[in-house]
């Protein structure tokens, strides 16, 4: 850790150094067939052949396995119907 004397002393002892020169930006040049766009504005690249990623892609995966058959579970019974029930804060629930 440094003290803040430290740290001053030594930012001041450090000499200024010379403003970063600005360059100029400038497009990539394309390595395949292109069309410029407007305005200078870059280009469009024309695809000669599939990425390395859609070249993964199309190599045949097995088709996957048949899915088995569903078993059709049948609903439960209806519950009977209920009437009204009174709710109370202070005593327990019934079947407890």
């Amino acid at each position: 850790m440094w003290s803040q004397d430290e740290l001053l002393d030594t930012l001041l002892a450090e000499e200024e150094a010379a403003a970063p020169e600005a360059k100029p930006l400038t497009h990539r040049e394309p390595s395949a067939p292109a069309r410029p766009l407007p305005n200078k504005r870059g280009f469009l690249r024309l695809v000669t052949e599939p990425t390395p990623a859609l070249k993964q892609r199309r190599k045949s995966e097995p088709p996957p396995p048949p899915a088995s058959p569903v078993q059709v579970v049948p609903p439960p019974p209806p519950e009977p119907p209920r009437g009204p029930v009174q709710l109370s804060l202070f005593d327990p629930p019934e079947g407890s």
